[in-house]
């Protein structure tokens, strides 16, 4: 049976800047560093690969106690990093992009308890 192409884009959009965190956040508290789900990385200095085997730890500040707040941090901790994250994005997309994917993840996770 061929694949849905609809179906697989949508997989590949909510997976590409998932972090560690996310997904321990989300979907698997004990997921470790080598989880083998392949993700942009928002390093983008000149020889820095374009795309990581595995989803990174990124270090979310522990400060704070919501996962929107750790996400609101780090666009705003490099909003201003011209080889970080999505360089033609301002930071009010920026913002909008990581609450948009923590919709999508959160979305998402009933589905893969579902399948657990």
């Amino acid at each position: 049976e061929a694949v849905d192409q609809r179906r697989v884009r949508g997989i590949a959009h909510r997976m590409h800047s998932l972090t560690l965190e996310d997904i321990r956040y989300y979907f698997e508290e004990d997921a470790t560093e080598d989880n083998g789900i392949p993700t942009v990385n928002f390093n983008l200095t000149k020889n820095a690969p374009r795309v990581l085997p595995n989803a990174y730890f990124y270090g979310y500040d522990q400060d704070f106690n919501t996962i929107a707040l750790r996400h609101l941090d780090k666009v705003l901790r490099n909003m201003n990093k011209p080889d970080f994250g999505i360089t033609n994005f301002s930071t009010l997309e920026q913002v909008a992009h990581t609450f948009h994917m923590a919709e999508l993840w959160n979305n998402a996770k009933k589905y893969y308890n579902q399948l657990k």
